[in-house]
Parts: structure tokens; sequence; C-alpha cells
């Protein structure tokens, strides 16, 4: 997903001023949460390989990112749908009913970290 709202929020948090470390710590901190609460809403199909189990947190210098491997490059068709078959939308799905949530863990991050 290029945008699944950790950017948008670091865009936020980064005007504020208030210390890039304690950003890049609330990023990671809701990038954590929202991994655990995506792998068991990820679809399984076929043997062998699972794209559940090839999710992870990308932390770069300015981003954080939950990102799946590259031999799970067809989570996107999952999620989006083809022609011959539905959307599922299990990322978007997973991040809307965790938003208030993950929301809280980085609003309670940078709180803790500012005192």
């Amino acid at each position: 997903m290029s945008s699944n709202g950790f950017e948008d929020l670091a865009k936020q948090l980064k005007q504020i001023d208030i210390g890039k470390s304690v950003v890049q710590s609330s990023l990671e901190e809701a990038a954590d949460f929202y991994l655990q609460k995506l792998r068991p809403n990820v679809p399984a199909w076929g043997s062998g390989h699972h794209a559940r189990d090839d999710l992870s947190v990308k932390i770069n210098e300015d981003s954080v990112q939950v990102v799946f491997g590259e031999k799970s490059y067809y989570w996107y068709y999952v999620e989006n749908g083809t022609k011959k078959q539905r959307a599922q939308h299990f990322a978007r799905n997973t991040l809307a009913q965790n938003k208030s949530k993950i929301e809280q863990i980085m609003l309670r991050k940078i709180e803790s970290e500012l005192k």
C-alpha cells in the first residue's frame, strides 16, 4: 500500500516539532501493533509459502512501513482484486478496525517521551 496512514501521521507529527526520534519511535510501536493485528487476517491460499509469514516492519530513516516480502507480491491482487477475483480488503479493513487503537498507541508513546 502506498498510503497506509502511517506516512500521513508521520507528516503531521513532524510539523509539531517533537523530535524525529520520538516520531520514529511512536511509528515503530504502532506498526508493530498493526502487524500483529494484520497477520491473522491475511488469507492463506494454496500450500507452501503464505503471505502472512512474509510480513515485516520496514524502518527507514524517515518512515516506517508494514510490508510483505518479495515472495508475497500477490497480496496486492488479493487485497484489491482483479478482473476475475473480488477484492478482500484484508489490510484496509484491519487498519480501519484498529485505527483508533493505533492512534492511542502513538499518542501514549509521544506523551511518555515528552514527560
